[in-house]
């Protein structure tokens, strides 16, 4: 069976989110099935530092895709031709877009719709691309993959899909990450923090984090700091604003993943009350490193984080500072979620989700 991978997002070392599904998913598929051969169709070159399988090709193609009408160029003319050179028979895309042009079945996953629920958080020619075409992918794939069954639920509600066509494969975290203290030594880190990863946007929810550690600190006489890590995004200058006026706060911007493990180690606790997520992976991020969660009680979050975290109102500031006082000023209900981290952990496997994904591209062949 021959394989596309659409590797559209897959461009540096140091992969998140839809890329590592991606990446990760399509390495565990290549090496359980050694008689197939697998094509990720890239948009530039990439390092090759980035090892896949021996039966993975890597195949760039243009136009780099980056703005909506190339990403027409490249989905809808580029990959279809290369179909037909390389007698593609089944086509993953792991990015939530297709081809529409091209005959070859498509699994296709599905992340979130984010779009749907928080329009405003997402530029407009972006927004428009997502209203226009997202129904089109979802009634032309093949079999579509959510990554929790809060995603499969939404897919259904919204687009009047039969629930016999949407699979769930979760994200998962490669394993228990080894602390590497490199480079992270000098920043200084605080006795006493929670933790933030991830990009500063305004649907991860960060003013209102802040305004919870605000509150906790001033009703409990506490000196916790949060510890906030990650790029700016879309519309973060008003976050921005309040991140670097706040005293509890300390920014670290973007750093590596070696950090991000580090950091993770040090905390009390990851804080993770973003308003929508279609997964979550900082949440089992934390898990690996033994730590629990505070996380919001919407969207897949409560799937995710089960009994290793406390669940609030991501709109509430006093509701989260309430969860970090049940979390951090109660021994035994920390100690309990600790003890859950593990076994919650191990029950996301890339290997599950890889054998969930390869099962519906070869029933997409007969």
């Amino acid at each position: 069976m021959n394989v596309a991978i659409n590797g559209r997002l897959i461009v540096g070392e140091h992969m998140e989110g839809i890329a590592r599904f991606i990446y990760e998913t399509t390495c565990q598929m290549a090496t359980d099935h050694p008689e197939d051969q697998f094509y990720v169709f890239l948009d530039r070159k990439i390092s090759d530092t980035i090892v896949f399988p021996k039966n993975v090709s890597k195949v760039v193609i243009g136009p780099k895709a980056r703005h909506p009408i190339l990403w027409r160029i490249w989905l809808d003319v580029m990959l279809s031709l290369q179909f037909r050179k390389y007698k593609i028979d089944v086509f993953y895309s792991g990015d939530g877009y297709l081809s529409l042009t091209t005959k070859v079945p498509t699994v296709l996953v599905i992340h979130d719709l984010a779009y749907l629920h928080y329009p405003e958080h997402i530029r407009g020619f972006a927004l428009w691309d997502y209203r226009y075409f997202t129904p089109k992918y979802i009634a032309k794939a093949r079999h579509i993959i959510a990554v929790s069954q809060f995603g499969k639920n939404e897919i259904i509600r919204h687009f009047d899909v039969e629930a016999s066509k949407i699979s769930v494969a979760y994200n998962a975290v490669n394993k228990f990450q080894e602390s590497a203290s490199s480079g992270i030594t000098n920043l200084k880190l605080p006795e006493n923090y929670l933790v933030y990863i991830g990009s500063i946007n305004p649907r991860k929810n960060v003013v209102k984090m802040i305004e919870a550690v605000e509150i906790y600190n001033q009703e409990h006489k506490k000196n916790l700091k949060f510890v906030i890590a990650g790029k700016q995004g879309w519309k973060a200058e008003d976050i921005m604003l309040k991140i670097l006026s706040s005293k509890d706060v300390i920014y670290l911007g973007a750093i590596t993943e070696d950090q991000k493990y580090t950091i993770i180690q040090g905390s009390k606790a990851m804080m993770y009350c973003s308003l929508f997520e279609g997964f979550g992976i900082p949440i089992l991020e934390a898990y690996s490193q033994s730590k629990p969660v505070i996380t919001s009680n919407v969207s897949s979050m409560p799937e995710v984080a089960g009994d290793g975290g406390v669940l609030v109102d991501p709109h509430n500031p006093q509701d989260i500072a309430r969860g970090i006082h049940f979390l951090l000023d109660n021994e035994e209900k920390y100690t309990e979620c600790v003890s859950k981290t593990s076994d919650i952990l191990f029950s996301f496997s890339w290997k599950k989700s890889a054998d969930t994904i390869y099962s519906h591209l070869k029933n997409s062949v007969k």
